[in-house]
């Protein structure tokens, strides 16, 4: 009778330890964070998909497809390239979700600037319409914002009538 306790306890704590692995193990499974890259003196800060959860990082000594915290995609977009409420969205690890439906993509083009996201629209699909919001989603009386319009069309630029009315417009006001 006096090791029935112990005995009890022990295959409690063996129960629950079981029960924690299994759910940390589930956890990290085909999951993935939004973080940004650390910012240094040779690299500029980009936008990174992490395996895992961020809320689960006490995790990850455990075995998963891919370690807790490795990079799965560096995007390569940095912080001018995104509203910045999305960019504290990355910043803050708030952004997670499961690999197996690439939701992560969405989750990085979905903070893009407005005109970027038309642009890269045009740039897959060459619908003049997409490139008319990617327009009209600058400020047109901006030199900068102008200029930075052309620069990003630049190498996605098909040469069409579209492209070469907007251009010339710009030339005129000028």
């Amino acid at each position: 009778m006096g090791m029935a306790l112990p005995l009890k306890l022990l295959l409690a704590g063996f129960f629950l330890l079981a029960l924690l692995f299994i759910f940390g193990y589930s956890q990290n499974q085909n999951s993935f964070f939004i973080t940004t890259g650390e910012q240094d003196s040779q690299h500029v800060s980009s936008v990174l998909v992490k395996s895992g959860k961020s809320t689960s990082s006490l995790f990850h000594w455990m075995p998963s497809k891919q370690h807790f915290g490795s990079t799965l995609a560096d995007s390569g977009l940095s912080k001018n390239v995104f509203s910045s409420s999305h960019w504290d969205e990355f910043k803050s690890n708030s952004i997670d979700g499961n690999v197996t439906k690439q939701n992560y993509a969405v989750s990085i083009f979905d903070g893009l600037h407005p005109f970027l996201k038309s642009l890269m629209r045009y740039a897959y699909s060459e619908t003049d319409a997409h490139l008319d919001a990617a327009w009209a989603d600058i400020d047109q009386h901006s030199v900068m914002e102008v200029e930075d319009f052309f620069r990003w069309l630049r190498p996605i630029a098909y040469g069409n009538e579209n492209e070469l009315s907007i251009f010339n417009e710009t030339l005129e006001q000028k």
